[in-house]
């Protein structure tokens, strides 16, 4: 069967020039007159021409495909991060291939070997849970630039770039100690992630100064639902709560409504924050105290250190660590009521 996929072959055989032109008109190379590239544009238009990357890839050495690894895009946090970094590496020159592992450590092994066998020039990785080192051995052994963001990985050297989540822990926990909240659970996120350990490592160190501990601690999905769920669970069984943080603000918001359709008062009688500051928690009732984790940030660094991976793949890069920054609101307004 006769190929119909146009190449630089065709086009020029069509046009009665040398492949050479039509190569210098796509490459934006050499000496070609106005009118000659004009037709070749046309004709590349018409004949639905797309450049092969891999053949470009192979030729050169260079691919401009970075294989991006997210845990589950429906978050609005990831998808902030997300289109962030593509924003920045499409302005680099880097096209992004999206994969999703939603947690699973099975489904994360085959995107990765899928996306190394594409030639992809760099990886950036939100780990799965449960995650080691070794997991990542095929693009450490073929010298892929990779790079961690928001969770990394115990005992691998691999750049990571993600909030300073033990001082976010402490700092939304001394902000509840300070407005008179004694009783504080945790609700959601999975332990042997970072950002598990960590936030809970810095609500526990803020705790233990006055001599207390979390009332409860409910590991699970990130999500609104097992916010919901668990927060309905302990207000139903114990013990007596009087503030919630929530491993995201979906969590949280989950706990919110909980507690309202409980009777109870959000922000007087239970306390409630989160992590991300979402959109929506501005305008929810009464609106999220949360923990601002510098999506931005994350997204534009995380590139930024991938870039610098792939222009000296030897060099050593220190993992980064975001300051986080509190923003108070109405959820947790016990002491001024």
């Amino acid at each position: 069967m006769q190929s119909h996929v146009p190449n630089t072959k065709k086009i020029a055989e069509l046009l009665g020039l040398s492949r050479a032109t039509v190569s210098n008109v796509i490459n934006g190379k050499g000496r070609v007159s106005k009118e000659t590239r004009r037709r070749v544009e046309k004709q590349l238009a018409e004949s639905g021409y797309v450049r092969d990357q891999g053949a470009v890839a192979l030729k050169t050495g260079k691919s401009r495909l970075v294989g991006v690894l997210v845990t589950d895009i429906s978050n609005p946090f990831y998808g902030n991060v997300i289109s962030d970094l593509e924003s920045f590496l499409s302005t680099a020159g880097y096209s992004t291939i999206l994969g999703q592992s939603y947690d699973d450590k099975t489904r994360q092994a085959k995107l990765l070997s899928e996306l190394v066998g594409t030639g992809v020039a760099g990886l950036i990785v939100n780990p799965s849970k449960g995650s080691t080192a070794q997991d990542f051995d095929i693009p450490t052994k073929r010298q892929i630039p990779t790079v961690f963001y928001v969770r990394g990985v115990a005992g691998s050297s691999l750049p990571l770039v993600s909030l300073d989540d033990k001082a976010a822990g402490a700092l939304l926990a001394e902000h509840l100690l300070a407005e008179g909240y004694r009783r504080i659970a945790v609700i959601g996120g999975y332990r042997g992630t970072s950002t598990f350990q960590y936030r809970l490592e810095g609500v526990e160190g803020a705790l233990k100064k006055i001599g207390t501990k979390p009332a409860a601690v409910c590991t699970g999905p990130v999500s609104e639902e097992f916010g919901f769920v668990e927060m309905r669970r302990l207000l139903e069984e114990g013990p007596h709560l009087d503030a919630v943080i929530g491993h995201n603000d979906l969590v949280a918001f989950g706990c919110l409504r909980a507690v309202r359709d409980a009777g109870r008062i959000p922000g007087i009688e239970i306390g409630l924050a989160g992590f991300d500051n979402l959109t929506f928690g501005r305008v929810c009732d009464p609106p999220l105290t949360t923990v601002d984790v510098r999506h931005r940030k994350i997204g534009v660094e995380t590139g930024r250190l991938l870039l610098s991976q792939i222009a000296n793949w030897q060099q050593e890069l220190p993992v980064s660590k975001l300051e986080p920054a509190l923003v108070v609101r109405g959820s947790t307004s016990k002491k001024s009521n």
